[in-house]
């Protein structure tokens, strides 16, 4: 049984800010973080996850999901989400996958944080 703490730590923040900063400015980055940080836990299957994302996990992420599932029987900090089209995975995509190998057939539930959608976001300045 996955056992899930109820926030992620700041190493995890600090990870989605610069994952985000690939997407965007830095400064917008951090201030999706932000609004993460803010935003409630929801739960969500981990295959609709990836599929909103649009990402079929393939053999280049091997050796990282590879080193997530060693990591399985510690308590696991929920995902950070940035909700849009598609929805963007900031933090635990590795984590996602190595959690739908270890359960198989079976989906799992994945506790995560999620931004509001960025171009909604960008309305809250007008």
């Amino acid at each position: 049984m996955t056992h899930w703490v109820e926030e992620p730590t700041e190493h995890e923040y600090a990870d989605a800010i610069k994952y985000l900063s690939l997407h965007y400015t830095r400064g917008g980055a951090t201030r999706i973080v932000n609004a993460i940080k803010r935003a409630k836990t929801e739960v969500h299957q981990a295959v609709d996850i990836l599929r909103a994302a649009a990402i079929i996990p393939g053999p280049a992420d091997e050796w990282l999901i590879e080193e997530e599932l060693r990591c399985i029987s510690r308590p696991l900090p929920p995902v950070l989400l940035v909700r849009g089209r598609p929805l963007i995975i900031a933090s635990g995509y590795h984590l996602i996958c190595a959690l739908v190998r270890e359960h198989g057939t079976k989906n799992p539930n994945i506790p995560c944080k999620i931004s509001p959608d960025v171009e909604e976001m960008a309305r809250w300045d007008t």
